[in-house]
């Protein structure tokens, strides 16, 4: 019989002689409780694993959904060409992964070779003054002293 969470449509009517197809139902079963974390007889008949996680790529909810197609000659007609139904789009999904992991390294790598923006002479002055170092040229701004009023107009 099978475990009744993962057996085929034909498998629970016990109609007919089980074929290979209730193995890929069976497949298909897994391959959506991975994508989506829930049992897909658990979920209303039909729901693809895109409509329960966004982030599903299209290609894989399109061979996940065939192999759990209630009519048998509607499955895959064997595991190799649903291996290769898989095999066929995975390389490129992994190209497209590949290919943005690489862009965004070159982008920090060439931000890491940018020179820093040359720093204005007055800031520059200004540090090193706070620093007590080089000889950057004392203030222009005169402090009162003690007991001396200090013009408010002209501040």
């Amino acid at each position: 019989m099978g475990t009744p969470l993962y057996a085929a449509p034909e498998q629970e009517k016990g109609i007919g002689y089980v074929t290979p197809g209730a193995d890929l139902y069976a497949l298909g079963c897994v391959l959506f409780e991975m994508l989506t974390g829930k049992r897909y007889k658990r979920v209303k008949p039909g729901t693809r694993a895109s409509s329960l996680r966004a982030d599903v790529p299209g290609w894989l909810d399109e061979v996940v959904g065939r192999a759990l197609a209630d009519e048998v000659w509607s499955r895959w007609e064997s595991a190799a060409e649903m291996a290769a139904a898989l095999n066929a789009e995975a390389p490129e999904a992994a190209e497209r992964k590949r290919q943005a992991r690489e862009a965004e390294a070159t982008r920090q790598a060439e931000l890491k070779r940018q020179p820093e923006a040359a720093e204005p002479d007055e800031d520059r002055r200004c540090r090193q003054r706070c620093r007590g170092e080089g000889d950057a040229p004392e203030p222009k701004v005169h402090l009162p002293e003690e007991g001396e009023q200090r013009d408010v107009d002209s501040a």
